[in-house]
């Protein structure tokens, strides 16, 4: 199977929002690819898998994947998953004490805590992007680090 790099040189053109939100909706496969920044996934519908490294686990609506740097991981679902996923720059991790390179995060969870605090900083990064202040980007800068 073919792995690709995936660059994301976008996530550094706005250094005060270092991330970038994706949202997927009836995946069946992604490439599989790897790259420095830690990826983080929200299930919101359907059932599939995801492989990161050598480890490989189901997906459900509420899980929550962290995926870390330099993993090779793809998700893929017989039926169709839906989800959101957050990529969130090294460097600004790096910045708050937190060298992504060297920690490890658990990969999956499954719980409510989790799940809500996902959602509040997805909700903040669509409020930033529609009304972008010093305080909601400092509101979802908080969010990211308190997620992680």
């Amino acid at each position: 199977m073919l792995t690709q790099y995936e660059h994301h040189a976008a996530i550094r053109q706005n250094k005060d929002c270092p991330y970038l939100l994706r949202i997927g909706k009836n995946i069946r496969d992604t490439v599989c690819n790897w790259h420095q920044n830690i990826e983080m996934f929200l299930i919101t519908n359907g059932q599939g898998q995801i492989r990161c490294g050598a480890n490989e686990y189901p997906l459900s609506p509420s899980d929550v994947v962290v995926v870390n740097s330099g993993t090779v991981h793809r998700i893929y679902s017989e039926t169709g998953i839906d989800y959101y996923c957050v990529i969130i720059d090294e460097q600004f991790c790096k910045e708050n004490g937190l060298d992504t390179e060297h920690c490890r995060f658990s990969e999956r969870f499954c719980d409510p805590r989790t799940e809500a605090l996902f959602l509040r900083m997805i909700a903040l990064m669509t409020k930033n992007e529609r009304e972008s202040s010093q305080l909601e980007t400092a509101k979802l800068r908080i969010a990211i680090l308190t997620l992680l």
